[in-house]
Parts: C-alpha cells; sequence; structure tokens
C-alpha cells in the first residue's frame, strides 16, 4: 500500500499544508472527523486492506497516535458533540457484518457500548442522535448522556434506493440543521442488466487521472440559487 501524508487547505488562500508525516506505523492514515476541540483529528490507520485501526493525529504537534488497534477491524470514527464520546465501526474485517460502538474519549478501551449492526455512523451537530447506514437506508438512534450514556431505540428515516452511500467511507453527510442531508445520486439506478454493465463500460475512465478534492464555498447559496422555489 503507497504511502501518504495528512495535509490540509486553507480555505482562504487555498494553500497546502502537511500536518501528519507518513511512517511504517502510519503508513495510510486518511483524514477523518476533527474533534470538538479543534486540537486532534481521528484518522483512519490503513496497514492493509484488511488491516484498518483508529488512530489519531495531534495538530499542533503533528504526530500521530494508535487509538483503537488489536485484530479485527476498526474504522470510521465520529465524535459526539463535546468530544468526550466517539462512534466507531468495528468487525473482524472489512467485509464482515459490523457493528457500531460507542466508547468514551480518549480512553476509548475504558468501556464499550454496543449500538446497532450498521456501517458509516455519524453523530448530528447536537449530538442529540447518531446516524448510520443499516444496508437498506439511514437510520436515527437517540443518545442522551445525563446522568449516564442511554442509547434510545433505532428508527429508520428512509431507505436508499438509486443512491450511493460509499463502499470503504461514508458518500453522505446529515446538514448542520439537522433537517436534511446531503446525499449522491446513483448514476446507474433503474438501469439493469446488459443496459447496466454498457453503462458501466462507457464511462471514461483514465488510469492516470489523480483524484482530486474540490472545495466549494458558499455552496448553500448556489444551491438555493439553482433550486425551484416549490422544491425547498
Amino acid at each position: 500500500m503507497n504511502k501518504g501524508n495528512v495535509n490540509a487547505i486553507d480555505l482562504a488562500t487555498g494553500a497546502v499544508t502537511t500536518v501528519g508525516t507518513s511512517t511504517n506505523a502510519f503508513p495510510l492514515a486518511l483524514p477523518w472527523e476533527l474533534a470538538p476541540d479543534g486540537k486532534t483529528l481521528a484518522v483512519v490507520n490503513a496497514l492493509t486492506l484488511q488491516e484498518v485501526h483508529v488512530a489519531t493525529l495531534a495538530l499542533e504537534s503533528h504526530e500521530f497516535g494508535q487509538l483503537l488497534g488489536g485484530s479485527g477491524m476498526q474504522g470510521q470514527p465520529s465524535f459526539a458533540r463535546g468530544g468526550s464520546w466517539i462512534a466507531v465501526q468495528e468487525g473482524p474485517s472489512v467485509t464482515a457484518d459490523d457493528e457500531i460502538n460507542l466508547r468514551p474519549f480518549p480512553a476509548v478501551t475504558r468501556t464499550r457500548i454496543p449500538v446497532a449492526h450498521g456501517r458509516m455512523p455519524v453523530f448530528s451537530h447536537d449530538g442529540s442522535e447518531l446516524f448510520f447506514y443499516d444496508g437498506q437506508g439511514i437510520v436515527a438512534l437517540p443518545i442522551s448522556y445525563e446522568p449516564t450514556v442511554h442509547v434510545g431505540t433505532p428508527h429508520r428515516l428512509f431507505e436508499g434506493r438509486g443512491y450511493l452511500w460509499g463502499q470503504y467511507g461514508r458518500a453522505w453527510d446529515p446538514d448542520p440543521n439537522g433537517q436534511r442531508f446531503l446525499v449522491i445520486r446513483d448514476p446507474l439506478a433503474g438501469v439493469t442488466g446488459t443496459n447496466q454493465a454498457a453503462v458501466a463500460a462507457a464511462a471514461p475512465v483514465d488510469p492516470a487521472l489523480q483524484p482530486r478534492i474540490d472545495v466549494v464555498v458558499n455552496w448553500v447559496e448556489e444551491l438555493e440559487r439553482r433550486l425551484p422555489i416549490d422544491a425547498r
């Protein structure tokens, strides 16, 4: 597996700086989510395609630290508001039936609270709900923290036919206002059999094309300008 550094982009200037340099112990650390204190970045440490763990990157010292390791796979970390709890997707292997667990942060090994079977956990902006994909759609799980952590009953918000949810990472996100989700439509939705294969084969593929990240500034204003008034 190729090594890769963790970089940061200044949205005001576009300047790119390296905040974490890859090592043998952290060959491919994928930046995942910033802790509420703004000082710690949770990363997915991919040693191999079948050995994936959760680590941290201290943005001030630029040092990596192992958070969850050992046997099996741990990934897709998400911080609750306040940063004292973290949700993690865990399983015996990348392809196995995964379980979402709540763990205290940073003492993640102190206790483990099983939440549900699913993938791609992410907290709502206020931390009162945990969203995840259960194989059919998006599920919401209410969570309270006082006087102790209490996990409520999950309920499905909507099914996911016709959307791309992501295979190795989350390809959707809840809006900070808690009223909607940003999702990606599947371009092959509704296309079946040989037609689907033909459409996929016709898609232009350039092996030399490097992946890139596009940052859209003020996208809500652009969305409101383009979206019909009756669809808002």
